[in-house]
């Protein structure tokens, strides 16, 4: 896959690549928790949808409007794919698994199976190579996948294994939305402000097929403030600029290698919130997704390279 270098650091020293990935891990762990707290509160998807795109697409309109004609040009299936790679259909996959798995699962295998989709969309539609270390990420990560799927269905618990079922769905289409944005040749503020606007014109049908229903009128003052400050706020802003900036300062690499330990942060965070321990397997098959994470990232092996050319 095609790389973004990572920038040199300032004069003294100082990389602000590292905080910035601090940033968006935190607020990677704030989404898969604030998806699990609204699956278990009365706002329905679409009381948390509408709080996740209304702001971002206001926010973004200008760009939009100022750049309507560089993406009206932009192939009709790319922009279908940031829409719904990562828009409201792949918001819909993501708080549905909630209602029947638990976060450390959802924040396990959606980020955690991306470059196993991404890749396999690389390799089948553009043809590309795989390195060693990528394959044996790849495989850990399938292993990983069959352990948790493997222990839903011995334990009979056919709801675990529906709401793992939607995050790799969801997974699917986040991988989508990664190989879209790339051929579309949008930076990330046009892609987020498409993402928005296009997820707000499907609110509308999404309501009239699945029946869902807006309870803000009911929902706890808290619980709105609560939803606002993460996903409109974190999630929809903060997080594209400072993803897009940790991998300008520290390379794509290093940034997805970060990016592994959330299932990790949002797990240990979900103990005390929610009180869901995890069982053994749960807690191998996260590792062995995370470790292949790591190992098809390749920042070991770039690590490796860097070593040997001090050298």
């Amino acid at each position: 896959m095609a790389t973004i270098p990572a920038l040199p650091s300032s004069d003294k020293g100082v990389n602000l690549g590292y905080p910035a990935v601090f940033v968006t891990l935190l607020v990677w762990v704030g989404f898969f928790i604030s998806l699990r707290a609204g699956a278990k509160s009365v706002l329905t998807i679409a009381d948390i949808a509408q709080i996740r795109f209304t702001l971002p697409a206001i926010f973004f309109s200008y760009i939009v409007f100022k750049q309507r004609k560089k993406i009206i040009q932009v192939p009709k299936r790319y922009l279908i794919g940031i829409i719904c790679g990562s828009g409201l259909p792949f918001f819909y996959l993501g708080a549905t698994g909630m209602q029947y798995a638990p976060v450390a699962h959802g924040s396990t295998l959606i980020p955690g199976t991306l470059p196993l989709f991404v890749t396999g969309i690389a390799v089948l539609v553009f043809k590309e190579p795989l390195s060693r270390s990528r394959k044996l990420g790849l495989s850990a990560i399938g292993v990983g996948i069959l352990i948790l799927l493997s222990s839903a269905l011995m334990s009979f618990d056919i709801q675990l294994f529906k709401g793992h079922l939607y995050f790799l769905s969801a997974s699917l289409l986040w991988a989508i939305f990664t190989i879209s944005m790339r051929m579309s040749g949008l930076n990330a503020f046009e892609g987020a402000g498409v993402s928005a606007f296009g997820s707000l014109l499907l609110l509308g049908p999404y309501l009239l097929l699945s029946g869902d229903q807006f309870h803000f009128h009911i929902a706890p003052a808290n619980e709105l403030l609560f939803q606002f400050i993460v996903q409109g706020v974190c999630v929809g802003l903060i997080a594209g600029f400072s993803y897009g900036f940790a991998i300008s300062r520290l390379g794509a690499e290093m940034t997805a290698a970060f990016g592994s330990f959330t299932p990790v942060l949002a797990g240990l965070v979900a103990i005390p919130v929610f009180g869901e321990w995890l069982n053994l397997s749960s807690i191998f098959g996260m590792l062995f997704i995370t470790l292949g994470t790591l190992l098809a990232s390749e920042v070991f092996r770039k690590t490796d390279n860097n070593k040997n050319v001090i050298g």
